[in-house]
């Protein structure tokens, strides 16, 4: 249809401004704020300091580093009061750190461009009606969820500050296709590093869990235990010191909602009360919808269960950025809502969906799409400051209220799915 290449047309040219709003953003001497701190950290293991403690009360020596490139240079300062990676994490970001900060930044902002441009296609080889063959059709749609993926404010936002959430959601997506294949050793590599960032991961250890992946999840927990491991050879401190020091700056990192957040929390009064509720709020429900139809789930023919385990995996990201803090880059989980509705627009019949439910479902979408790509800080320049932090507070609140939406979208979908399966057989 003309609407859909219009459509296309738009969008390839805003996600196109989007590259290089993404590109400025971090060659800027603000950018990649949030990757600075994961940076750091692997500085500070290079120097054999515990960054668990060093924040609190340990002093930097005066010293100078290596590195690539450069030689030897001072120690930069620190900009951040509290580490960010778990010791897998840090090690990992270790090799990052043998690069002065502004190489290192590029490198992350290449490797960070590269899990986005992948995310789509991950996404895609989901849907089982777009598998090959495919028609006309079927690349009209591959077109619209790439470009729309790509477009997110969440995405450039991510990468743009240097976050995790763009790399955690790439091996999320990697993992599923492992654990589909089979490959059960790969698939737990895969979930120990979307635990790196666990706010963001903990929806596929989930997953995981469900389907009884007792060989993947073995080996996350080994992988993260031996970083564990090395990391306390590294900075020469005992493992039940660095438990436990790890356990207090999770306690240290109390959730602020004063600072602009996407999850059903945000939507209430603050105190942490409304914390509480707000998680019960979003975990009963998806509780009962799962133990209701798990029985109907387990005999999903094996035409429908792709979209199936779709639906599960878009349920589950969608409950854990509910419950839990997420800022708004976090929400680019999105994109596996967005996946699922392709798929059932291209097949309804496995969820015995009328005209009428393709139709609303397809507005939905379209609304996500557009509410969640509009411009954010960029209207600094056009805009006066006041007027855009309050811009800001509206896509933040938008944000929550289509991640709650999407949510109970997925909950009925669930349901419809479930029920369609025995009939199918």
């Amino acid at each position: 249809m003309m609407w859909r290449r219009v459509l296309l047309a738009l969008l390839l040219i805003y996600a196109l401004s989007a590259l290089v709003r993404v590109t400025t953003n971090t060659l800027d001497s603000r950018g990649a704020v949030d990757f600075y701190t994961y940076w750091y950290d692997g500085v500070l293991a290079r120097l054999g300091i515990n960054t668990f403690t060093r924040y609190q009360n340990q002093a930097i020596p005066e010293a100078t580093l290596s590195f690539v490139g450069v030689g030897e240079q001072p120690i930069p300062a620190v900009r951040f009061p509290l580490p960010a990676n778990p010791p897998l994490g840090i090690i990992l970001f270790t090799g990052l750190a043998f690069f002065q900060w502004e190489s290192a930044k590029v490198l992350w902002l290449i490797l960070n461009g590269l899990c986005a441009l992948l995310v789509p296609f991950l996404l895609i080889r989901l849907i089982p009606s777009l598998k090959p063959p495919r028609s006309a059709l079927h690349w009209e749609w591959i077109g619209l969820l790439t470009l729309s993926f790509w477009a997110l404010l969440a995405v450039r936002n991510a990468i743009g500050n240097g976050q995790l959430s763009v790399f955690t959601f790439f091996w999320m997506l990697v993992a599923l296709h492992l654990d589909k294949q089979g490959r059960r050793i790969p698939t737990g590599i895969a979930l120990a590093l979307t635990l790196i960032k666990f706010s963001v991961g903990t929806p596929l250890l989930v997953y995981l869990l469900i389907k009884r992946r007792w060989s993947a999840l073995t080996t996350a927990l080994i992988l993260h235990g031996a970083g564990l491991a090395l990391y306390s050879l590294m900075i020469n401190t005992p493992i039940p010191r660095l438990i436990e020091q790890g356990v207090n700056i999770l306690f240290l990192l109390r959730l602020d909602y004063d600072i602009r957040v996407v999850n059903l929390a945000a939507l209430m009064p603050a105190g942490e009360g409304f914390v509480l509720l707000s998680a019960l709020i979003v975990t009963i429900p998806t509780g009962v919808v799962l133990a209701r139809h798990w029985a109907a789930i387990q005999r999903t023919p094996d035409t429908a269960q792709p979209l199936v385990d779709l639906c599960l995996f878009a349920l589950l990201t969608l409950t854990f950025t509910l419950m839990l803090y997420h800022n708004y880059y976090d929400s680019l989980i999105i994109g596996g809502f967005l996946a699922l509705l392709v798929g059932l627009i291209l097949r309804p019949s496995e969820a015995s969906l009328s005209r009428a439910h393709i139709r609303w479902l397809g507005i939905f979408g379209a609304l996500c799409v557009i509410l969640m790509s509009v411009p954010g800080a960029a209207l600094v320049n056009f805009l006066p400051r006041t007027w855009v932090s309050l811009w800001l507070d509206v896509i933040t609140t938008s944000g929550a209220v289509l991640l709650t939406l999407a949510w109970g979208v997925c909950l009925w979908l669930l349901g419809r799915l479930a029920q369609a399966a025995p009939s199918a057989n």
